[in-house]
C-alpha cells in the first residue's frame, strides 16, 4: 500500500500546519504533499521547537506549490505547478485546480488541488481529482480562530480553553487499482473515508 500525506491551505497558522504535517509523518506517508497556498507556511511550521530530525524527515519527503497570493510565487521563487510520481502514475500538484491546463488533464492520473472548502475523491475516467480541504481558514491565526495566535514563548502550543480548529488534512491510500481518501478533523481525528475503484488497465494500477 502506498500513503500520501495531503494538507492545503494552512491560511497562515503555521503551528496548525506543524500538527498536521507531524501526523501525516507518524501516519506512514511516503510522501507529503502540501497544496498551497503561503508557501512559507511549511517553513514556519518546520522551524524550531518542532522536532529537528522529524522536520529533516518531513522536509526529505515534502513536494509543494504556492498559491496566486504567495510573494514567492509571484516573485519566482516557488513554483505554482508540480509533477510527480505517485506509485508508477503521474500526479500534478497545482493549488488552484483553474491553474490545470488541458495538458495537465490529459497527461496526469492524480491531479492534486487546494482551494476547496470540502475533502474530496472526484474520478473522471481514468483520472482523480483529490483535494484535502482547507486545514484553516483566512485570517484564522490573526483572529485566533486557528487556536494558535501568532507570537507564544511556544508557538506549537494550544491556547488552554480554546475552541478546537476547524478544518480537514487527508491521507491518500493506494492498494492495486482501489484508491482512499482518508479524511482527518484538524484535530486529529479520523473522519470521512472516501472511496473509488480505478479504471481496469488504467494508470492508476500501483506497481
Amino acid at each position: 500500500m502506498i500513503r500520501i500525506g495531503l494538507v492545503s491551505d494552512s491560511c497562515g497558522d503555521a503551528p496548525l500546519l506543524a500538527r498536521a504535517l507531524a501526523a501525516l509523518d507518524q501516519a506512514g506517508a511516503e510522501r507529503l504533499f502540501f497544496l498551497g497556498d503561503r508557501w512559507a507556511d511549511a517553513d514556519a511550521a518546520l522551524a524550531p521547537p518542532f522536532p529537528a530530525a522529524a522536520a529533516a524527515r518531513i522536509r526529505a519527503r515534502l513536494a509543494r506549490v504556492a498559491g496566486s497570493s504567495s510573494p514567492e510565487r509571484a516573485s519566482g521563487k516557488a513554483p505554482a505547478k508540480a509533477i510527480e510520481m505517485v506509485g508508477g502514475a503521474l500526479a500534478c500538484l497545482v493549488h488552484d485546480k483553474a491553474d490545470l491546463t488541458r495538458d495537465d488533464i490529459a497527461n496526469a492520473t492524480f491531479l492534486f488541488h487546494g482551494a476547496a472548502d470540502a475533502p474530496a475523491l472526484v474520478q473522471i475516467g481514468p483520472r482523480f481529482f483529490v483535494t484535502p480541504g482547507r486545514l484553516a481558514r483566512p485570517g484564522a491565526a490573526d483572529r485566533g480562530a486557528g487556536v494558535y495566535p501568532p507570537a507564544r514563548s511556544d508557538p506549537h502550543a494550544p491556547v488552554v480553553g480554546a475552541p478546537p480548529p476547524q478544518g480537514t488534512w487527508a491521507l491518500l491510500e493506494l492498494d492495486g487499482t482501489r484508491v482512499d481518501l482518508v479524511v482527518f478533523g484538524a484535530d486529529g481525528q479520523e473522519g470521512t473515508r472516501l472511496s473509488a475503484q480505478g479504471v481496469a488497465g488504467a494508470q492508476v494500477k500501483i506497481r
